[in-house]
């Protein structure tokens, strides 16, 4: 039982760490990112639930290590060592893959805060050219509107 619980485990794992190898790289567009981090918070918790399987692998490879000969605590202990490698990369690449998006959100959203102030801008600068007067044509007149141009 232990064999097989701990073969489950190794399997479901290396499925999880292909899935995170194929997923696509973070999008900068602010909704796409939004949406990568929600699937990414669902990755986060199937990980965490692997780290409370390994746990309990790790415990029932301690009781079955006291109970056993030397050979099975050495097969014991390799498969545990196997195990905790696994989910530690697991871990760390869902890790570095949070980070990342997290940091392509923020950016994402930095500049479509910026673009948003300068399409506003733009606008509030059309409406005010749009109100000016035609280009005088004395010189009195081209100096009144430069200095109501700055």
């Amino acid at each position: 039982e232990f064999n097989s619980n701990v073969q489950d485990l190794l399997t479901k794992m290396a499925k999880c760490e292909e899935t995170i190898n194929t997923l696509p790289a973070p999008s900068f567009i602010l909704d796409t990112v939004c949406a990568q981090l929600q699937e990414h918070r669902v990755l986060v918790g199937e990980v965490q639930s692997y780290g409370e399987r390994k746990t309990s692998v790790e415990t029932a490879a301690t009781r079955l290590s006291e109970l056993s000969r030397k050979d099975d605590c050495d097969v014991v202990q390799n498969l545990i060592m196997t195990v905790q490698d696994r989910y530690k990369k697991l871990h760390q690449h869902t890790t570095e893959r949070g980070k990342t998006l997290e940091d392509v959100k923020r950016h994402a959203k930095q500049f479509n805060e910026s673009w948003h102030l300068l399409v506003d801008w733009m606008t509030e600068v059309e409406q005010t050219l749009d109100t000016h007067k035609e280009i005088a044509v004395s010189q009195e007149e081209i100096k009144q509107q430069l200095t109501e141009q700055k």
